[in-house]
């Protein structure tokens, strides 16, 4: 959970292309696979240890139940992820931008790993651990979550700098809709050339015609890497 989830998030962001959200997904499946471990050898531990004098198990005593309970609200919130994630790579390939399926995999994966880190370390506290181990968890909790922290401001910090430009293109193209967007997505800057058509002349009249329209870039298939790493995150 502390190494595992936050480093498939990183990922999203800094692999470049397509190849991204295959890193994302497989890093987090195999986080989520290992949290499922975890979470049985928990449920194997509330079954069989039972709390001299104070009476009942791990889940049943009001002193020890909120790490195993918090495990297991995790374990819930983050068997969405796959499903939300889906779904916003589906629509964003239709409209070319976030949707409410977007934000609902970004904040339910955000709050649900920063509390699993957190459960994590109470999970050391409850099993007694050495101080050493503990320093060493927090140590890593901390530096990997403000890394992965610090990569998401970035990321939403270049997409909101994109957004204007991006905005302005796609009017000047004059196409509106999900192509425009994508049009207006293939570079940092607009270019006046996707927005203009080009005047040539016409050999033997002096005449000009304008040159037709750029192609309608296709709803799905290979498009610029860009629109991958604005995906997520």
């Amino acid at each position: 959970m502390v190494v595992l989830f936050p480093v498939g998030s990183i990922l999203m962001r800094i692999v470049p292309g397509r190849f991204a959200v295959w890193a994302h997904a497989l890093f987090q499946l195999m986080a989520y696979i290992l949290y499922i471990a975890g979470a049985a050898l928990g449920i194997y531990l509330v079954k069989t240890v039972n709390i001299p004098f104070a009476g009942g198990n791990l889940l049943t005593n009001s002193r020890t139940n909120y790490h195993p309970i918090l495990g297991l609200v995790v374990l819930a919130t983050l068997f969405l992820q796959p499903m939300l994630g889906y779904i916003h790579h589906v629509r964003f390939k239709q409209l070319g931008r976030r949707t409410v399926w977007s934000h609902l995999h970004l904040w339910n994966g955000r709050i649900g790993i920063t509390v699993g880190i957190i459960d994590g370390g109470l999970g050391l506290q409850l099993a007694n651990a050495p101080r050493r181990i503990k320093t060493a968890y927090i140590a890593v909790a901390v530096i990997l979550w403000s890394l992965w922290m610090l990569v998401a401001i970035a990321n939403e910090t270049r997409r909101a700098r994109r957004a204007p430009a991006g905005t302005a293109a796609a009017a000047a193209a004059g196409r509106g809709g999900s192509a425009g967007y994508y049009a207006a997505r293939r570079s940092h800057t607009p270019d006046p050339e996707m927005s203009a058509a080009r005047t040539v002349g016409t050999p033997g009249t002096g005449s000009s015609r304008s040159s037709p329209p750029p192609a309608r870039p296709p709803r799905s298939g290979n498009r610029s890497p860009k629109s991958y790493e604005e995906m997520i995150v």
